[in-house]
């Protein structure tokens, strides 16, 4: 099968899945580590925020918690459900339809916050996760602040995709005022996928 190319590999589920593949103990690790410095005790259900295919939600219902998985992508969520057996809504960051003081922990890894494009949305968006976590939770997210670090090839690796070695690519092709461009890239034997996106650095906000 030959891979051809996308504009949004969000579209195909599972060449993204093959190229976010690692081992999700390092996430999982830190935001827990995050939430026993607050002093955040009896969690049992967490929520995760633009969850992809739900790699980092399996660590966290590995472990014994209740996760849902949010994410504005049908094909994510139909794969983290079907791949993972986990619960997963299609959502919008900025409208979360559950009640109020419903999760414990919250969490928004791989710079997710950046697709907010202005910060108008990202302080809607850190209301509605306010008003969704009990008393004394905690929001973990993580986002680019600064210009990245690097211009063209940030980070390569080795992964498989339907039993074929490849290779993934995170490349930052452009920066330019407040948002830069980066390429998702893999290669494989017979093919390859690429995604382009826009991402924003957000503007200092107070909420």
């Amino acid at each position: 099968m030959v891979l051809a190319p996308h504009e949004d590999l969000y579209d195909v589920a599972r060449i993204y899945d093959s190229m976010f593949s690692w081992d999700p103990s390092t996430e999982v690790r830190y935001v827990t580590e995050v939430m026993k410095h607050f002093g955040v005790g009896g969690v049992s259900r967490v929520l995760d925020v633009g969850c992809g295919t739900g790699r980092v939600a399996e660590g966290f219902r590995n472990l014994g918690y209740e996760v849902l998985c949010l994410d504005i992508s049908y094909e994510m969520c139909s794969y983290a459900r079907r791949e993972r057996g986990l619960e997963a809504v299609i959502a919008d960051a900025v409208s979360i339809h559950l009640r109020e003081s419903s999760t414990d922990l919250a969490y928004s890894l791989l710079a997710v916050l950046n697709h907010l494009s202005t910060p108008t949305l990202i302080e809607e968006h850190l209301g509605e996760v306010w008003r969704v976590l009990r008393g004394g939770g905690v929001y973990v997210a993580d986002l680019v602040i600064n210009s990245p670090d690097c211009l063209g090839v940030c980070d390569e690796r080795e992964t498989r995709l339907e039993g074929r070695a490849c290779v993934a690519r995170h490349v930052v092709k452009e920066v330019k005022g407040r948002h830069f461009t980066e390429v998702l890239e893999i290669s494989c034997e017979g093919g390859e996928a690429r995604g382009v996106q826009e991402s924003c650095f957000p503007q200092a906000i107070q909420v």
